[in-house]
């Protein structure tokens, strides 16, 4: 097939060295052109300890590929850097781009300018250490997609915690985090991202909770100032072995009536009767209560993830 009538390439568990000379059709030139090609996936294996993956030059210098047409891109790099990000030169506007790859070799491609899109999937793979550089790109490289509808960060770690204020982009439309993250880490992000509309935490961290959380007496008019925030949906969950029942019912109900925006509201280790009786007697002078979707367990659950995105988004 001529490589101008590709519309589709998917290539699966790719070698470190794999080469993209096969598809150029001029050998004075180091472009690559995909004329028609509306999605592209690559999926590279581990490289067996080398620093990255090498993308062959031609003359010393790197392939270009040009993807003019390009509708949806998925790259899955999480064992090594991945220099296509750099040498790919993608379309001002698609549906869909999705990245996986580790903390700390997003810092590699700070640079790197993703176009504005439907949807971006970043999905950071376990990481060593919290990277401040890692975030830094990544933030970085998410700002400069400003306008894309839907931006979806996905930190997959679950045993290492999130640095407080590592991120900070306001693209961000939801955000998944599996790894320890203190209560008041939560409060912060609800607040320094006011994009956000979806929001999971697996692991949340109730050790020495500093914001406010109190609520007024139900017969107090004084109303709770709300987070400037969009967020429709979220699903919390404690940390093994660091849990108070009162402390989360309390947790719940700042959140309840800090957000009015709520609609979907999950939450484990959390006391069922004491939310249901807040939202009851709260639900009259702050109506967006009686409106909420609830999902709440008293005891512990490792909640999979792609179940709560479901019943989150859809």
């Amino acid at each position: 097939m001529d490589i101008a009538d590709l519309k589709m390439l998917f290539l699966y568990n790719a070698p470190p060295n794999h080469s993209w000379a096969p598809f150029s059709t001029n050998d004075d030139s180091n472009n690559i052109e995909f004329t028609k090609l509306k999605h592209l996936r690559v999926g590279y294996h581990a490289n067996h300890g080398a620093n990255h993956i090498a993308v062959p030059h031609r003359d010393g210098h790197p392939w270009k590929l040009h993807f003019p047409s390009l509708e949806s891109i998925e790259i899955g790099c999480t064992e090594s850097i991945c220099p296509l990000l750099e040498y790919m030169v993608l379309p001002s506007h698609m549906k869909k781009i999705t990245i996986e790859m580790k903390l700390e070799h997003f810092q590699h491609y700070a640079a790197v300018r993703l176009p504005v899109a439907n949807e971006i999937v970043l999905k950071v793979h376990p990481f060593s250490r919290g990277d401040p550089a890692g975030f830094v790109a990544i933030n970085r490289m998410l700002d400069d997609a400003q306008g894309s509808n839907n931006v979806e960060l996905d930190i997959k770690h679950r045993r290492m915690s999130m640095p407080p204020n590592s991120i900070t982009s306001t693209a961000i439309t939801r955000l998944l985090v599996a790894g320890p993250t203190s209560v008041d880490t939560m409060f912060g992000l609800i607040q320094q991202l006011p994009n956000l509309v979806g929001l999971i935490f697996h692991t949340l961290n109730m050790d020495s909770v500093q914001t406010d959380i109190s609520v007024p007496e139900a017969d107090d008019h004084a109303t709770v100032e709300p987070y400037n925030t969009k967020l429709t949906g979220m699903a919390i969950n404690y940390m093994k072995g660091n849990h108070s029942p009162d402390l989360a019912a309390a947790i719940a109900k700042h959140l309840l009536l800090k957000i009015p925006t709520l609609t979907k509201f999950f939450a484990h280790q959390t006391p069922v009767q004491l939310v249901h009786n807040f939202v009851e007697t709260y639900s009259q002078q702050y109506p967006h209560l009686s409106s909420i979707e609830f999902g709440l367990r008293d005891d512990a659950d490792s909640a999979n993830s792609n179940w709560i995105m479901k019943k989150l988004y859809h």
